[in-house]
């Protein structure tokens, strides 16, 4: 039996776990996803569940700043059904392979940016790691109550990482249920 997403294809241009997740669920239900790892490979590959966030994916490592290496990302990016990036607001734009660059060459694109803070505001510069999206979005302070000391509670659950991967994966299958459509 064919599965949901076969046929799809994927450009994973995510160093973090919440683009990995992305990657990993389209994958899960039949895309092809291919990760975009930097030289030496991704960050994630340090983390005892990265074979479960790359299972079933290709991987190739370009090294985004050598033209040749962009020229590939870029080729199989605007080739692609999916692009999942996860640089902080302006990056992908600075080297060409943002949105607006892609779907110039390629219309029936969608594109998921996931950013810790959004891409506009005072935020939107700062880097997305969980403990400070957390801390901003008041998650310390409601879980204060779990330890004996008065003040915030730093909790290992990624939250935050997970939510925006629900978030970004029912968007993307939402913009693509509408490209179709």
């Amino acid at each position: 039996m064919a599965e949901a997403l076969n046929g799809l294809r994927v450009v994973e241009l995510s160093p973090t776990m919440t683009g990995a997740q992305v990657g990993q669920l389209l994958g899960d239900f039949g895309a092809e996803v291919v990760l975009i790892e930097p030289p030496g490979g991704s960050p994630l590959r340090s983390q005892p569940a990265f074979p479960f966030w790359a299972r079933g994916k290709k991987s190739i490592e370009l090294d985004l700043h050598d033209p040749a290496d962009l020229g590939v990302a870029a080729g199989l990016a605007a080739s692609a059904d999916v692009v999942i990036e996860t640089f902080r607001p302006g990056v992908a734009d600075r080297l060409g392979i943002g949105y607006e660059a892609l779907s110039a060459r390629n219309a029936r694109l969608v594109g998921v940016s996931i950013t810790g803070f959004g891409r506009i505001g005072p935020y939107a510069g700062v880097k997305g790691y969980e403990p400070l999206v957390m801390a901003r979005l008041g998650g310390l302070s409601a879980f204060a109550g779990m330890v004996p000391r008065p003040g915030p509670a730093y909790v290992s659950v990624p939250f935050c990482s997970w939510s925006a991967s629900q978030a970004a994966l029912q968007g993307v299958l939402a913009a693509l249920f509408e490209r179709e459509r």
